[in-house]
């Protein structure tokens, strides 16, 4: 339905486009998962901003800060996300961390065809 009368006096504005139909937020534990009428990949990203930045603000169950809320869009059997609302309300994927154990820290000592070694001279 977009900003009330107060809130657009405050600046807010909306630009989601006019749905279909209705869309649904459930939250649990820290996360959200919005479940649009239509496609979730459809979505502008100014409009995907605005649900998940909208999203991780409101009050979620986990009492994570808005930065830290993964938000999940679905729609027509399409996931988009989890994403999470960063600087300058920017929504961006939710990176997770390699496993430890499979991330090399410097080359690798066993190749032995790699250029500019130090090795001494060629010969």
């Amino acid at each position: 339905m977009g900003p009330n009368h107060a809130e657009r006096m405050r600046g807010l504005s909306s630009v989601l486009p006019k749905f279909p139909g209705r869309l649904t937020a459930d939250s649990s534990d820290g996360n959200v998962v919005i479940t649009l009428p239509m496609n979730a990949k459809l979505l502008d990203s100014a409009s995907l901003n605005q649900l998940v930045c909208t999203a991780a603000n409101a009050r979620v169950p986990g009492n994570k800060p808005p930065g830290r809320v993964p938000v999940t869009l679905v729609g027509q059997s399409v996931r988009v996300g989890p994403m999470v609302c960063g600087g300058n309300n920017n929504a961006f994927p939710v990176v997770e961390p390699s496993p430890s154990g499979t991330q090399q820290s410097g080359p690798d000592p066993s190749d032995t065809g790699s250029v500019g070694g130090t090795s001494g001279p060629a010969g």
